[in-house]
């Protein structure tokens, strides 16, 4: 049990390059600010952002909103504005932990003021900063500090590649409940080509034709086994099923309309790729300095 521990403390605590970390620092609130950039443009936020009361969509009352006692017309407006600069900040790598602890909790009462807009990238993306906020991600690329690489802990890479890897193998492992023959075309069905010719996010229009059912029978096999093996981002193969879940996520981008969640997913790969990162980072550097 000691040997397990040491072990352990080990992989956690030795030394790790911090610029793919910082990277996605970056990343994810520009993803963020992104989103709710254009949500605003596009006319909805004083919509869905705003209580019934005042001409918002939703009649729930969240227990857990915490701006209840403020006018409605500015509780909206208010969480959205906070959230935008904590992010900036975050980005800039300016009191990041501050930022991303106030920055958070004001993009979570953005859910709990309309919930149905409360997608399960949101959730992760808070996860994420929230562990980014306990690392030294804003020791690279950063307004605070200059200089040459920083290295840091490796704990933050360790925890996100659990934290991936225990989402995509629930998705998988949750395609094959209860009813497995629906995604292993069993049932000479394939729900790949379902979901990509659903009109609410789907953006193909697809005859399916024999010919055309068998090849999305075989992408229906092929997403189930990329999401159970996600177990790979343990090991030293992770970059390689990287390169199997950076496919999935833009083909998903390109064939669904599903917002930010294929951005926001890869907006975390840099840590899946840090070996890579790393020695392109070194090189793009090198180059610069001649």
């Amino acid at each position: 049990m000691t040997k397990l521990y040491d072990r352990w403390v080990h992989i956690c605590f030795r030394s790790a390059d911090g610029r793919p970390l910082a990277l996605v620092r970056i990343f994810v609130p520009v993803v963020i600010l992104w989103d709710l950039l254009n949500l605003h443009q596009v006319g909805l936020f004083n919509v869905v952002f705003r209580s019934f009361e005042d001409g918002g969509l939703t009649t729930f009352h969240d227990p857990h909103f915490l701006l209840s006692t403020v006018p409605g017309t500015w509780q909206g407006p208010l969480l959205l504005s906070t959230t935008i600069l904590c992010m900036l900040l975050t980005a800039l790598g300016i009191g990041m932990r501050p930022a991303i602890v106030i920055g958070v909790l004001a993009y979570a009462q953005l859910g709990h003021l309309f919930p149905g807009g409360d997608r399960a990238i949101d959730r992760i993306l808070r996860v994420v900063l929230l562990i980014l906020a306990l690392s030294g991600a804003d020791r690279n690329y950063s307004l605070r500090r200059s200089g040459g690489t920083t290295h840091i802990a490796s704990w933050p890479y360790v925890l996100i590649a659990w934290f991936l890897a225990l989402m995509y193998m629930n998705t998988g492992f949750c395609k094959l409940n209860p009813d497995p023959s629906r995604w292993l075309g069993i049932d000479n069905n394939s729900e790949v080509l379902r979901i990509l010719t659903f009109p609410l996010f789907g953006a193909l229009e697809i005859s399916p034709t024999p010919v055309v059912m068998s090849i999305f029978q075989v992408l229906d096999v092929a997403t189930v086994i990329v999401e159970c093996s996600a177990f790979l981002l343990l090991t030293r193969f992770r970059q390689f099923w990287g390169i199997l879940g950076m496919t999935l996520h833009i083909s998903i981008a390109l064939s669904m309309k599903l917002g930010i969640f294929s951005w926001g997913m890869l907006a975390l790969y840099p840590v899946i790729f840090s070996e890579w990162v790393c020695r392109l980072l070194t090189s793009l550097e090198r180059c610069t300095q001649h």
